[in-house]
């Protein structure tokens, strides 16, 4: 993920807990299970031979053995692993009955459709995730049986014009864009640097070229100290005071000082409140509603296909 300063203040909305969920819908994965990924792709946990009873660990001279390990493990959530492999075999063997397969494309369109439930790149998204221990190579997985299943029910899934409208229509407060303003900033250590860049600056020296060079933020930097639109409550106290009452186009006239450093600030655009209409995001509703349907349609399709299927457990 991009580094660079941090001036956003943490915040949480419904929309964005109702995204995650989503995004997360096909995994149903705790960070328990996250975890258990990692230990089960090194362990076979139910080889429960010698290698199984080997000690692990010794605490005051008492052994704890991979056996109490792995009952740990299964106490914990290893049976909704389990039941997880389970229910991506019965897609995985419907898929090639139908001769249904996947591509690297269907997986990438997958990955890029839930980036977008978390409003980042797949890349910011990747990193998220190997922060859990859940790796690439392991989500990657996860949206294969994905795409196996939305290419299972496609013709159960489809969305009209009628639905997209009904969404709308009945979720205005979603789709109402507060005030927001746009700005650049070049962030610095000291008073007398962010002097002598504004002094460099009323000369006519060019902003976005001295925020590449100078800027201690680097995430805007390369930008040119774009840190696009925001609205209020967004950014820290002083920041956001400055960019919501000066003019666009006006840099500020001395440094604004915050808990980061010294900011110029550039404003350089503003936006009312506004609504947005149905055109720009007629699409992001469609795949909202249709990730919705998928998640309604295929736990019934699991649970159709668990009663028909004949599932055999070694230790039994």
């Amino acid at each position: 993920m991009k580094k660079g300063i941090k001036l956003m203040n943490d915040f949480n909305t419904a929309k964005g807990i109702r995204t995650y969920k989503a995004a997360l819908f096909w995994m149903g994965t705790s960070i328990v299970l996250l975890i258990l990924l990692i230990i089960v792709a090194v362990w076979n946990p139910f080889a429960k031979a010698s290698a199984a009873s080997e000690t692990i660990v010794t605490v005051n001279g008492e052994k704890i053995t991979k056996d109490q390990l792995y009952d740990e493990m299964y106490s914990q959530g290893g049976s909704a692993l389990i039941e997880g492999l389970i229910n991506k075999e019965l897609i995985r063997q419907e898929a090639k009955a139908k001769k249904i397969s996947v591509t690297d494309e269907d997986i990438e369109a997958e990955l890029e459709r839930q980036a977008a439930n978390f409003d980042m790149s797949v890349e910011e998204m990747m990193s998220m995730f190997e922060i859990y221990g859940f790796s690439s190579e392991r989500l990657r997985s996860e949206m294969e049986s994905q795409a196996m299943m939305r290419k299972l029910l496609a013709e159960e899934i489809k969305i009209s014009d009628e639905d997209i409208q009904q969404y709308y229509d009945e979720n205005q407060d979603q789709f109402t864009l507060p005030e927001q303003v746009r700005a650049s900033h070049i962030l610095v250590e000291t008073e007398e640097e962010a002097q002598e860049i504004l002094s460099e600056l009323n000369r006519g020296a060019d902003f976005a070229a001295l925020a590449e060079e100078r800027s201690l933020d680097t995430a805007s930097a390369v930008n040119g100290g774009d840190l696009d639109y925001f609205p209020r409550g967004r950014m820290v106290e002083e920041f956001e005071e400055a960019a919501f009452t000066m003019d666009i186009g006006e840099i500020t006239k001395e440094p604004v000082q915050t808990v980061h450093g010294y900011h110029i600030i550039k404003k350089t655009d503003h936006q009312e409140e506004r609504i947005q209409p149905l055109d720009e995001v007629k699409d992001q509703i469609k795949s909202l509603l249709e990730d919705e349907r998928l998640y309604t349609l295929s736990t019934e399709w699991i649970q159709e296909k668990r009663m028909q299927a004949v599932v055999e457990y070694a230790n039994e």
